[in-house]
């Protein structure tokens, strides 16, 4: 029988679907990996895991199936680092890694806050891939050396699907590199980051063919997790909107006083501040360190501390839906088909799973740094 088959790189595995044309569910598999957190507040994962959950899914989703084609979808904004022969450099660093708050200060500065968000829809954050170049480039200098190429997870597995390094225009505008309006890497980003266009993949609208199988099936370019979640759920159309919350996150200036580096007048006079200087959209802690009231290392503190409490939810499985629908756009170029494939799909079931990076230490040895020296 024809099948459609989507394909997940999640944070916590990978989830695999067959469909038939008609949306009836034929098949699936899910096979699990690990998430490393080698300090407070990183977290990082082995692309070859990805790799081998991926080619065992399928291998269970296909096995006596025609497959028409393979779609894809996964965890959006991390980064994994190849060579020149499309080596992995080092572990990928994921999308709920907080390592990178000085970077982002840093980005905003090169950029311009506005400029930024004018050219790439948003503001520097911690998760995005830009930030983890910059972090590598400072921190891994020998690594960063090394790099040739640039893809996210799931376009990992595409690489090893197709041979073909290739991106869709969704998952790229959540590296902060992409010119969202001309839908094309930014020119002016790269140059202001000193980054190298040359390691970026090409880049594809979502139902595009990206390459094929060593059988010559296609594969579609496909979405990060969220577009294609947004798809599953039926938004294919301007008006109606998804919404999903995630847990909350405790408050850097509260963490700052529990710790002693502020007190509340300090945190009141930061967003007086911060008000006055019509900077509401920058972020408490960056504009903390801008105006010298923390240093960076608290920065970085304050943000792995603030991972402790924090349970981010995790989509696995909503993707599924709409890429195992959306290929048959690639393998049949009638974009028409795609709503009804998708209305037409079985309702995938929806986890939520709690992915944390624990910060076990103490922290010490923190200089007072409070802001009474600019305080007016």
């Amino acid at each position: 029988m024809t099948a459609l088959v989507g394909l997940d790189v999640g944070t916590t595995g990978v989830k695999a679907i067959a469909i038939s044309p008609d949306g009836e569910v034929l098949g699936r598999a899910e096979h699990v990996y690990p998430l490393s957190t080698p300090q407070p507040g990183w977290s990082e994962q082995d692309p070859a895991d990805w790799w081998q959950a991926a080619e065992a899914a399928l291998a269970e989703v296909c096995a006596g199936r025609e497959v028409a084609g393979i779609g894809l979808s996964g965890q959006m904004h991390g980064l994994v680092a190849l060579d020149e022969e499309d080596r992995v450099l080092r572990p990928a660093i994921l999308w709920n890694d907080q390592r990178t708050a000085v970077e982002c200060v840093e980005i905003e500065e090169r950029v311009g806050l506005e400029r930024l968000i004018a050219l790439t829809g948003n503001r520097a954050l911690t998760g995005f891939t830009a930030p983890k170049l910059l972090w590598l480039r400072r921190h891994e200098p020998e690594t960063y050396a090394r790099i040739r190429h640039v893809l996210l997870p799931k376009d990992y597995v595409r690489l090893r699907l197709t041979g073909e390094r290739a991106i869709d225009v969704a998952d790229a505008s959540g590296t902060l590199l992409l010119d969202v309006a001309h839908r094309r890497w930014s020119a002016e980003v790269l140059t202001a980051l000193g980054l190298p266009g040359e390691w970026l993949p090409s880049l594809l609208e979502s139902p595009e063919v990206s390459g094929r199988t060593p059988h010559g099936t296609p594969v579609a370019a496909g979405a990060g997790d969220q577009p294609a979640a947004a798809l599953g759920v039926g938004i294919d159309a301007p008006g109606p909107v998804s919404a999903w919350q995630r847990g909350q996150r405790p408050a850097l200036g509260r963490l700052a006083v529990e710790l002693g580096w502020l007190d509340q007048r300090d945190v009141a006079d930061l967003l007086e501040r911060r008000r006055r200087e019509g900077a509401q959209a920058e972020l408490i802690g960056q504009f903390a360190v801008r105006r010298g009231v923390l240093t960076r290392t608290q920065l970085l503190a304050l943000v792995g501390r603030q991972n402790d409490d924090t349970q981010a939810g995790v989509r696995r499985g909503q993707g599924l839906r709409a890429f195992a629908s959306a290929i048959g756009a690639a393998v049949d170029h009638h974009p028409h088909r795609v709503p009804a494939l998708a209305r037409a799909a079985h309702r995938v079931e929806q986890h939520r799973a709690g992915v944390v990076a624990r910060d076990d230490h103490q922290v010490g040895g923190a200089r007072d740094h409070r802001a009474s020296s600019w305080r007016k």
